[in-house]
């Protein structure tokens, strides 16, 4: 069966007023050829989702004030090196990035990864022109779908999108048998680089689905499960 582009329904911020725009559903796959893309980059496809825009940073920097924590922003620089000091990292390696229309008007957001990294986001892959033909959340539903089928995902946990993807993720893990990512190899691993790790890396991230609250869930929160 082919994956509609719709977002979950925990995600009500990114809906606006669109949601009559996804009537019929379009399969992901006739908006983006992601098995060519993938054998195109031949080896493993990482998907950072950054959130490092003007407006962005106004919000995250106010709630770390409010919440009395310091580990939701990330400038562009800490997550390029944190992205580059994953674990067992195999290189080379494609970093798409998931970026904010914005910011693809930047050209820096490409450069100062570190070797074996090669980032591409729409505009680098033809695709951007394409891209801003569909609505909003035909957008961000585009990106959610890269996301969620690469090898390696690095989010912020304080972030909508990212927690959905890390729900996603999780659910594919445990119907595998894997309750836990813990200190352990496993595929498709979630990453949040808003949280230091080992050997200064982002954060492993599984969603914690016995939790009762959003925040028990990871869902923006600090506190996830590893």
């Amino acid at each position: 069966m082919n994956r509609t582009l719709l977002m979950p329904s925990l995600s009500a911020s990114l809906f606006y007023k669109e949601v009559e725009l996804l009537k019929p559903p379009i399969s992901f796959d006739k908006v983006f050829k992601f098995d060519k893309f993938n054998l195109l980059c031949n080896g493993d496809v990482h998907c950072s989702y950054e959130r490092i825009e003007l407006d962005w940073m106004i919000h995250c920097k106010n709630l770390e004030r409010r919440l009395n924590i310091t580990e939701i922003c990330s400038s562009k620089e800490e997550i390029m090196e944190r992205v580059g000091n994953i674990v067992g990292l195999k290189t080379p390696a494609v970093v798409y990035l998931a970026v904010a229309d914005s910011l693809l008007q930047d050209p820096s957001i490409l450069n100062g990864w570190k070797e074996g990294l090669v980032p591409f986001e729409k505009k680098k892959l033809g695709f951007d022109a394409r891209y801003k033909k569909f609505p909003y959340l035909i957008q961000s539903a585009i990106d959610y779908e890269v996301c969620l089928r690469a090898d390696v995902f690095v989010g912020n946990s304080f972030s909508t999108f990212s927690s959905l993807i890390a729900l996603d993720r999780t659910q594919k893990l445990i119907k595998m048998g894997v309750n836990s990512s813990c200190g352990i190899d496993v595929r498709w691993p979630t990453y949040a680089y808003n949280i230091l790790g080992d050997q200064k890396g982002p954060q492993k991230w599984m969603t914690n689905m016995s939790g009762s609250s959003l925040k028990e869930i990871s869902y923006g929160s600090n506190q996830i499960s590893c």
